[in-house]
């Protein structure tokens, strides 16, 4: 038996080297060599055909070794890099957890199940926000080594989009170490410092980027433009402007340049520019024009996607998802522009107002919702809890609600970011104290499944600065169904305002900024300018600011009247000023 099984053991080599990896899969089944009692063999096989670059076959071989319940760990690994290149990222992840266990110590399976957390959160986060698991990626990085930049690269990417960005810049700082010449871990360090709020660090990192890489250098540039003019750093703002214009960057570049700079005239003139077609249009990678067509979407300009699409630009499956389920199809529900000035009035998510129409949403009895009922249970939501006076008058509306009657299970808590590292959690503490319930929405994992086709299709269609927010609140305002909903500060105000409308929640409250967007001079939400307008005409909302001038200057902003905006002083815990007058708020 020996002796037969060397002889064919010898054939299968000389197979092998011959590259007939098929006809040595064969000789085996037909000499009664199973993979059940030779493993060995329809291994080796496997192997020099992945070394051929023949992987098919080595595909073949692995899952019938692994359908036997044969397989090794360095099939396991194989196995998962197929599921990897296939995109069956949740196949890939349980196999090698049932294989090498979640706790492993084995580098290879640690350094692929990294890479399948990273892109399931990447193919999960189609159209919003990359957002990764904070445990899986803070149970990675207690043994996790660097052997090779992607590894690092995949860890630190991993604990900065799940809000762990101390962590992430003590493990990039270790991996410049590794690899000082990989400039992709000083772009990595300079995000980092941004999502920290230190401009001036950032600033720092990408002009040296700029200055010498060429692989980078319009990303640099880019982010460059956006750091100077948060900084008021008024000249040599001027000075990348001036460089950018004469610097080969691609168009979806130049896009996401006239975007963040609020230049829309000139994001109008570069989407007729592609939509005109000519030699360089017909020169742009494909790649390219998707990205366009996805920054037209994501920013709100959807009628500028859909001229793009009637002119027979590549805009990408997800724009033509979004398109469609809009009704912007030959043949939907809604007219399609024929030229870029009809486009241009085509935004989001103004075109989907009013949004009981676009969501079908049955007509509500008369005197809905009624009024003088008290609230059964009230959903408060913020963006952050970081130290400011809005964040201060949040708690103390929390610590008010309970003093006069409602019971702690009936006031719950959202928050957007709860990030240490970013300042956000600042009042935290004493919001804990007052023992309701609290959701860190950034860290929440959204159950999208709860929601209707319909509100799915609407939240696709919003711009991504609110895509999330309204994803992410809706599936909670599903959950535990408030009665009353509370915004604070606009970018709250405006999902809340969405959510409550889908989800007719009986009453909506806005709580407004001192000042206008307009006043701010805040040129992202100035273009909610109908979203508000149509929320103030709802009779079970209530818009509120808390001073005369910040009131009239909204109602200036929307067109309404100036007391439709109701006025509410913020308060002041006098018990943390014992030694001043209640009365006249003198010293005593």
């Amino acid at each position: 038996m020996l002796e037969a099984f060397a002889q064919v053991r010898r054939q299968v080599i000389e197979l092998c080297d011959q590259q007939r990896f098929s006809t040595a899969r064969l000789y085996l089944i037909g000499s009664g060599c199973p993979v059940e009692t030779h493993t060995s063999l329809w291994e080796y096989i496997a192997r020099r055909s992945d070394a051929a670059g023949n992987p098919s076959v080595a595909r073949g071989i692995r899952k019938e070794l692994w359908d036997a319940g044969v397989g090794s760990s360095d099939l396991a690994l194989r196995e998962a890099d197929r599921l990897l290149e296939a995109q069956d990222f949740e196949a890939a992840e349980f196999l090698l957890d049932t294989t090498f266990g979640a706790e492993t110590s084995n580098h290879e399976a640690r350094r692929r199940l990294a890479q399948s957390y990273f892109q399931q959160a990447q193919k999960h986060s189609e159209g919003v926000r990359l957002r990764t698991d904070r445990s899986r990626a803070l149970k990675l990085a207690e043994t996790f080594s660097f052997k090779v930049p992607t590894d690092a690269m995949v860890l630190v990417d991993l604990l900065r989009f799940s809000g762990e960005l101390t962590l992430a810049l003590e493990k990039n700082a270790q991996a410049r170490e590794i690899f000082p010449n990989d400039v992709r871990f000083d772009t990595r360090e300079a995000r980092i410092l941004e999502q920290m709020n230190n401009l001036s660090g950032a600033a720092k990192l990408w002009e040296q980027v700029a200055e010498t890489s060429d692989r980078f250098r319009g990303e640099a540039l880019l982010k460059l433009l956006s750091l100077y003019e948060r900084l008021e750093r008024h000249d040599e703002l001027q000075q990348i402007r001036a460089r950018l214009a004469i610097e080969d960057v691609s168009i979806s570049d130049r896009l996401q340049l006239a975007l963040a700079a609020g230049q829309t005239g000139m994001a109008h003139a570069l989407a007729e520019f592609v939509g005109m077609g000519g030699p360089a249009v017909e020169q742009m990678p494909v790649s390219d024009a998707v990205s366009f067509a996805e920054q037209l979407l994501d920013s709100g300009e959807t009628g500028l996607a859909v001229w793009l699409r009637r002119k027979r630009v590549p805009v990408g499956n997800r724009v033509k998802r979004v398109l469609d389920s809009m009704g912007f199809a030959v043949g939907g529900s809604r007219d399609l522009p024929d030229t870029v000035a009809e486009a241009t009035e085509i935004r989001s998510p103004d075109f989907m107002l009013p949004l009981e129409k676009t969501l079908k949403l049955k007509a509500k009895p008369r005197g809905w919702p009624g009024v003088g009922k008290d609230p059964k249970r009230v959903l408060l939501v913020n963006s952050a809890l970081g130290i400011g006076g809005a964040e201060r008058q949040f708690v103390e509306l929390v610590r008010s609600l309970l003093e006069n009657g409602l019971r702690k299970d009936q006031v719950h808590v959202a928050i957007y970011s709860l990030a240490e590292d970013r300042g956000h959690a600042y009042f935290l503490p004493q919001l804990n104290k007052l023992g309701v319930t609290v959701y860190d929405l950034a860290n929440r994992a959204t159950n999208t499944t709860a929601l209707s086709g319909s509100e799915t299709a609407m939240i696709d269609a919003l711009p991504l600065a609110y895509r999330g927010d309204v994803r992410s609140l809706m599936a909670l305002v599903e959950e535990i169904h408030p009665d009353v909903l509370h915004g604070w500060q606009d970018r709250s105000a405006a999902a809340c305002g969405i959510v409550g409308i889908a989800k007719s929640v009986e009453r909506i409250v806005l709580s407004a900024r001192n000042m206008s967007p307009t006043t701010r001079k805040d040129k992202a939400l100035v273009l909610n300018h109908a979203l508000f307008s149509e929320l103030a005409s709802k009779d079970n909302v209530m818009i509120s600011a808390n001073s005369r001038l910040a009131a009239s200057d909204y109602a200036e902003w929307l067109g309404c009247e100036k007391d439709r905006i109701d006025v509410i002083p913020n308060a002041i815990d006098m018990s943390l000023y014992p030694d001043l007058s209640l009365e006249t708020g003198e010293k005593i």
